[in-house]
């Protein structure tokens, strides 16, 4: 006589292989979305950053100030004469085409307030103006925000509360704009 040989799974250990492969995937999809909020808010502050970059040497290469602002998540430079006032809510000028950045949704600029490496500022949406002047920065914020030749942006991804933000700074002692992310609404900040 033969032995029958049992071919297959039972439906006990079928459902904790499909138990087991659930709980992973949760864990996963939770991981995953996190990092996609991550590497959003990141590749735009980085996005911005370089856009400040490029307006900061466009205004030294035209030799006349450059204003940007801010329209929704939209970031325009324009050419101009017009000097910021603390009522200054856009620019006037010509647009240069080419310097413009538009951020993917959900990812836009809030305004608030917060401190960063020391440095303590009103995080504007609404202008900059860049003044072609030799030195380590031509940027000079909107007078609103209490630090004329300080720049800040601010980004978060979904609304102002939100955990993951990025700043974007220009300080007087630096060459460069600054890049910082945080993981807690904006009470820690690391440098991208």
């Amino acid at each position: 006589m033969r032995k029958s040989t049992k071919k297959g799974f039972t439906l006990v250990e079928l459902m904790a292989v499909v138990s087991i492969i659930g709980i992973l995937s949760a864990m996963g999809v939770s991981s995953l979305q996190q990092a996609v909020v991550n590497t959003r808010t990141r590749d735009a502050a980085v996005n911005v950053a370089a856009f400040m970059e490029r307006v900061t040497m466009q205004s030294k290469q035209i030799n006349s100030s450059v204003c940007v602002t801010v329209r929704g998540s939209i970031m325009t430079a324009y050419q101009t004469n017009t000097p910021l006032t603390t009522e200054s809510t856009s620019c006037e000028g010509r647009a240069i085409d080419s310097m413009r950045v538009d951020l993917d949704a959900p990812v836009t600029f809030f305004a608030g307030s917060t401190t960063i490496e020391g440095i303590s500022c009103n995080l504007h949406d609404k202008i900059s103006l860049f003044i072609p002047r030799i030195g380590l920065s031509n940027f000079r914020g909107a007078a609103d925000n209490g630090c004329a030749e300080q720049g800040f942006y601010k980004l978060c991804y979904g609304a102002a509360n939100t955990e993951t933000c990025a700043a974007i700074i220009k300080t007087p002692s630096e060459n460069r704009f600054g890049s910082y992310l945080s993981h807690d609404g904006g009470t820690t900040w690391s440098k991208i």
